[in-house]
């Protein structure tokens, strides 16, 4: 029996899909939709070596790694793509097709042995990974606590780059880390866009409390699934790891080696354990590595005079988040240090935690009691909480903001308070107005130390919930891309699997008509064997081919069930 043409393997791989499936597939090998809409056409594209050259090079680290090993979920991986095929549906075995085998031979021809390079000590990299799940935290928290916008750039949905400056200087990091940090928490669905801003979806409130190990291999997980080749060949180089020659693309250069080494990966260019492991696919290893050298976790704080909170050690997710309920983070180190101040008071009680518990949460985590400068702040801020109240107001042509105070002297400090020159107030009867969104000028307030609260059009308190949520973020495909996807889906359920041979002998006899072109056609002969004709096709049609037959000078006439094969 001859061999069964790739487009024809992948075609029936095709009729599998549902308008989804053909969506996510247009979207992840980058198929141009427009005109799109034969299944045949679609098969014969993806099995192109120009298409199929091109997916092999964006596959991330893990699955091409592997793929040069055998592991099932690359293969499975493979498939999805239409780089590998189903070969038989009873053992559920999957192979790459003969053209991608054949480049990923010359592409990476064997895995790097990393263990082979001279490793840094086993400890290295382990206080770079701690800082950087601790950056992670700190990142997530500062979305919850203020919204900050999407950026729609044209690669994917971002901070903007002022936010991103804005943020690393709060932060003392590098703007290039905290981008980078900021993308995998996106790439995890830890963050996503929800009404135009940044909020943590369920899992990034969940990753808060996670244990740091866990956190760092959240990281590592989705740093490894953006690495690409290029990405491995920096790293090799940097670390002195010999890579068998293949057709490797020229290495990408100081990003990579940037993030690995805020991730632990690298330390000073030298490879880490904790790097080997995560690139020979065994983070189990790399976590064990981590937790071995991570300090013990401390489970409360020195609550000072100066309303300063000291952790004398890392704290566990859980305790930082509690204290970031009601004092802001100020420096961030093995031993952190939180301020409370009216602000971060204030927006514990928007928050809806009433003063008594407070106090209740401080006298639980503090080593010191509740100083009484501390005890006096909470007081205080609680006594003047709701004296300035935002709510949103509609004008007929819009939504805008109004603000009130308790009284006209608040009113008029506000008014022409110049740490509020952003929100463009004007007098309106006994309010303020700003066309800016409520939340925005809510924030403006309390960052200028107002005791401001959110109200509704009836002037009840709202609070605001620390946990606000995002659903996870769905890449949406264009109209072009869910239109094609829908033809496609709709051939591939009315169809039939036994015709996808014939329409695929009648292409290729079609093709070499109009050419005028020799094709050498194989035969089958009922009680012989089959025989190899040199013809050049006259006419095709779903039900037989007349063609001239080279050899015997004369026109032929053969059924197009009984073709075998095609050589063209």
């Amino acid at each position: 029996m001859p061999p069964v043409p790739d487009s024809l393997r992948i075609l029936a791989s095709l009729r599998s899909l549902d308008e989804d499936g053909f969506a996510r597939l247009l979207r992840a090998r980058r198929v141009q939709a427009r005109g799109m809409e034969d299944l045949l056409d679609l098969a014969e594209w993806l099995e192109s070596p120009a298409n199929i050259a091109s997916a092999l090079e964006r596959l991330d680290w893990p699955t091409l790694r592997g793929l040069r090993t055998g592991a099932p979920e690359a293969l499975a991986h493979a498939a999805a793509l239409q780089l590998a095929v189903v070969e038989d549906p009873e053992a559920g075995t999957v192979a790459l097709l003969p053209e991608a085998s054949r480049q990923l031979d010359a592409l990476l021809p064997e895995p790097p042995a990393w263990d082979d390079a001279e490793l840094a000590a086993e400890a290295a990299g382990t206080e770079a990974a701690h800082a950087a799940t601790q950056l992670a935290n700190d990142a997530l928290w500062l979305i919850a606590a203020e919204s900050r916008a999407v950026h729609h750039a044209r690669e994917r949905l971002r901070l903007s780059g002022v936010e991103l400056r804005r943020i690393a200087a709060e932060l003392d990091r590098d703007p290039h880390i905290v981008d980078s940090t900021y993308r995998w928490l996106f790439e995890a669905g830890l963050i996503a866009p929800s009404q135009e801003v940044w909020r943590l979806t369920e899992r990034g409130h969940g990753f808060l409390i996670r244990p740091v190990a866990e956190r760092w291999r959240a990281l590592v997980e989705t740093w490894l699934g953006e690495l690409r080749l290029d990405g491995v060949r920096a790293l090799a180089e940097s670390a002195g790891v010999r890579l068998a020659a293949g057709a490797l693309p020229e290495a990408e250069g100081e990003s990579v080696l940037a993030d690995a080494e805020a991730l632990g990966m690298l330390d000073r260019g030298a490879l880490t354990p904790l790097g080997a492991r995560a690139l020979d696919d065994d983070l189990d290893g790399a976590v064990g590595i981590l937790a071995a050298h991570l300090p013990a976790p401390v489970e409360q704080v020195y609550v000072q005079p100066d309303q300063s909170i000291l952790a004398p050690g890392p704290l566990e997710g859980e305790l930082d988040l509690r204290l970031r309920r009601v004092a802001r983070l100020e420096n961030r180190a093995m031993a952190s240090e939180y301020r409370l101040t009216p602000a971060s008071v204030t927006r514990a009680l928007n928050a809806g935690m009433t003063e008594d518990e407070i106090r209740a949460l401080l006298a639980e985590v503090s080593l010191t009691g509740i100083p009484q400068p501390v005890d006096y702040l909470i007081g205080s801020t609680a006594a003047q909480h709701g004296r300035v109240r935002v709510r949103a107001h509609d004008t007929g042509s819009g939504i805008s903001t109004r603000v009130r105070a308790e009284s006209e002297e608040l009113r008029d400090a506000i008014e022409v308070d110049t740490a509020l020159g952003t929100l463009g107030l004007q007098r309106a009867g006994e309010e303020l107005s700003t066309r800016l969104p409520p939340r925005v000028a809510l924030a403006a307030l309390l960052d200028a130390r107002y005791p401001a609260v959110l109200e509704d059009a009836e002037h009840r308190l709202v609070p605001e919930p620390f946990e606000e949520t995002a659903e996870p973020h769905v890449p949406l495909a264009t109209p072009t891309a869910m239109r094609a996807a829908a033809e496609l889906a709709g051939q591939a359920a009315e169809g039939d699997h036994a015709d996808d041979r014939i329409t695929w002998l009648q292409r290729r006899l079609e093709l070499a008509r109009r050419n005028k072109a020799e094709v050498r056609v194989r035969i089958d002969v009922p009680g012989k064997e089959a025989v190899t004709l040199a013809l050049v096709p006259v006419a095709v049609n779903t039900q037989r081919l007349r063609a001239i037959d080279l050899d015997a000078d004369v026109e032929r006439t053969v059924p197009t069930r009984a073709i075998l094969s095609i050589e063209e």
